[in-house]
């Protein structure tokens, strides 16, 4: 689901520059995000603007999902958490994607 969000973001992207180059360069907004999750510790205890930059971030939600079946098991509500936040982000990068295609190549 990450990788159609990803995938869906670019080509977006990509048709509405009409390049691949701007489509190749768009996919690194993506990894700041990575560095705004806690990837490396945990959300609470992140301070200040990090702590609402994770908040907001939707990788966070992805992140906290996966550390939790690694370390504490199968936790539905936190699983339930990431997969509502990723399914989101990869339902509207997907409709996004088709709006910007059926508008780049409608016959006018």
């Amino acid at each position: 689901m990450w990788g159609m969000a990803f995938a869906g973001y670019a080509v977006a992207t990509g048709l509405l520059a009409g390049n691949a180059a701007a489509a190749q360069a768009a996919t690194f907004v993506f990894f700041p995000l990575v560095f705004l999750a806690p990837t490396f510790m945990p959300r609470d205890q992140l301070q200040g603007w990090l702590q609402l930059a994770a908040m907001l971030n939707p990788t966070t939600y992805v992140l906290e999902s996966m550390r939790g079946v690694l370390i504490g098991g199968w936790n539905p509500g936190q699983l339930a958490s990431g997969f509502a936040v990723i399914g989101g982000l990869c339902v509207a990068a997907t409709l996004w994607a088709a709006r910007v295609a059926r508008r780049t190549t409608s016959r006018r």
